[in-house]
């Protein structure tokens, strides 16, 4: 098996993965301040330079949660972290984690997956609500 067919595989195992787990994959650029978004077949969709302070601006990011992701990004938060994106159909509550990679340097670019969380919030929301109720008389136990 040659190079060229093994990188074309894995790049389809990939594309695949992300599809089937609603993953996005982006990744920050420290020393130029940069994010790189990329769709789902791993192409650029879009690259917002001077990123930290577009976040202060105009980020989709809820205002309460821009610090979280920018100290992120910072280096100073590390793993899984949650928050809230302003959406037209109401609030979204988004999953980053940072991917570890070894072969990257975090001082140069910080791999990320972003997982949208909101209906799984919601379940909890709802499973938590049953639990304190009788389920017959819907009174809090």
């Amino acid at each position: 098996m040659d190079n060229t067919y093994s990188l074309t595989q894995h790049a389809e195992l990939l594309k695949a993965i992300l599809r089937n787990n609603e993953l996005s994959i982006c990744q920050y650029l420290t020393k130029e301040d940069a994010l790189v978004i990329y769709d789902r077949s791993l192409a650029v969709r879009q690259v917002l330079p001077g990123y930290l302070r577009h976040l202060e601006e105009r980020a989709a990011i809820h205002p309460e949660d821009c610090w979280k992701v920018k100290e992120f990004f910072q280096g100073k938060i590390r793993g899984e972290m949650e928050v809230r994106l302003q959406r037209k159909t109401g609030p979204a509550k988004m999953l980053v984690q940072i991917l570890s990679i070894k072969d990257m340097e975090p001082a140069v670019c910080i791999p990320v997956a972003i997982r949208d969380v909101t209906q799984e919030k919601h379940r909890e929301a709802v499973l938590e609500d049953q639990a304190k109720r009788d389920s017959l008389t819907m009174l809090y136990n």
